[in-house]
């Protein structure tokens, strides 16, 4: 760095660059530093370089900091840095050690993009409370297809998928798509992203297949798909499918906030795909119990706790005269007993328990 070539080329840079000596002391600073902080530089030179960092950044920076010189893997560099005006921006550092102690590092301004991720976050907060809140007032499958429409928008993508795979054979269960994409479609599992999905523990994203990894995966050649976000759905401890957008056209990477978004998403399609479930089971049993007692050789029937007639069979219409219609809800077993032959029995079993 003391070259006064290199020097000169740093300060030439649209990035930040600094020298910061083993002092902990800057050493020198170029020019998009001073102006994007607003520092002079004789200001700003033999001023502790972590002065100049949040306090509530510092510790876990300088912990990140000594992960880096033991070349140990550091997840990030990012804090916030104090202007001349006391304000703060956010910034990612890329430090490297220099002979004789001290460091040399390039810091790029990332407030710009912090606060489009904040405006990004609040959006898809509203759009999730809002699929949730509506989605107490329509049917699981309608919700959960509101929820892809509002999902695909949000999203600025094509096709939103839920979909049941079972024996490598992948089903759209839901849908919302424009390209003739319909409910109960199949595919091999193997021609789709989903593919990926499956085989990850983690959500998976294509932003441009043809210049990524995926352009000779079987689902970009037959379908020139550019473009996936997926997670895998789970109802039951066991896999139930994938929760997927993709489109026909690239776009920019998927966001942090983006991939939160659908991965939240899926957990809320994950407890509609349960009680959907959940109301399957119920509508076999409730199926099973009627053909039971429609098929009866005798009357079954059954009342609530005020006597009022709740279930009243076929055999049991044949038997007395009366009809469903007429006795449930409306009518007690008085309706077709005698009101003396009933006091004469309770007489008779109320001596029997004396």
């Amino acid at each position: 760095m003391n070259k006064p070539d290199m020097t000169h080329l740093l300060d030439l840079s649209s990035d930040m660059a600094c020298v910061v000596g083993k002092d902990g002391r800057f050493q020198w600073i170029n020019t998009t530093f001073a102006q994007t902080l607003g520092w002079d530089k004789s200001t700003i030179i033999n001023k502790s370089f972590i002065e100049l960092i949040h306090p509530q950044d510092r510790e876990q920076f300088l912990a990140n900091l000594t992960d880096l010189f033991r070349q140990k893997p550091v997840a990030s560099l990012e804090t916030r840095v104090a202007m001349a005006t006391g304000q703060y921006r956010w910034v990612a550092w890329r430090v490297q050690g220099i002979e004789g102690g001290g460091l040399q590092a390039i810091l790029s301004d990332l407030t710009h993009y912090k606060q489009e991720t904040a405006v990004q976050e609040k959006r898809f907060m509203q759009a999730l409370y809002q699929i949730t809140t509506q989605a107490n007032q329509t049917s699981d499958k309608m919700g959960i297809e509101k929820a892809l429409q509002t999902a695909v928008q949000l999203l600025d993508l094509e096709n939103g998928i839920v979909s049941h795979i079972s024996d490598h054979i992948y089903t759209i269960q839901n849908v919302v798509a424009d390209n003739g994409l319909e409910i109960g479609q199949t595919f091999d599992l193997e021609n789709t992203y989903c593919e990926l999905t499956i085989a990850s523990s983690d959500i998976v994203t294509i932003y441009h297949a043809q210049k990524s990894p995926y352009k000779k995966h079987p689902c970009y050649t037959l379908f020139e798909l550019e473009s996936y976000i997926g997670v895998a759905l789970t109802v039951d401890d066991q896999l139930y499918g994938t929760l997927n957008f993709s489109s026909p056209h690239p776009r920019r990477p998927f966001s942090e906030a983006e991939k939160s978004f659908v991965e939240v998403l899926a957990r809320w399609v994950e407890t509609r795909l349960q009680h959907v479930s959940a109301s399957e089971t119920i509508a076999v049993a409730n199926a099973l119990q009627t053909a039971i007692l429609d098929n009866a050789g005798y009357a079954i029937i059954a009342t609530d706790p005020s006597g009022t007639i709740q279930m009243f069979n076929p055999a049991a219409q044949q038997l007395l005269g009366y009809s469903a219609a007429e006795m449930i809800g409306k009518q007690t077993p008085e309706a077709f007993h005698d009101v003396e032959e009933v006091r004469q029995r309770a007489e008779r079993f109320s001596k029997e328990l004396d």
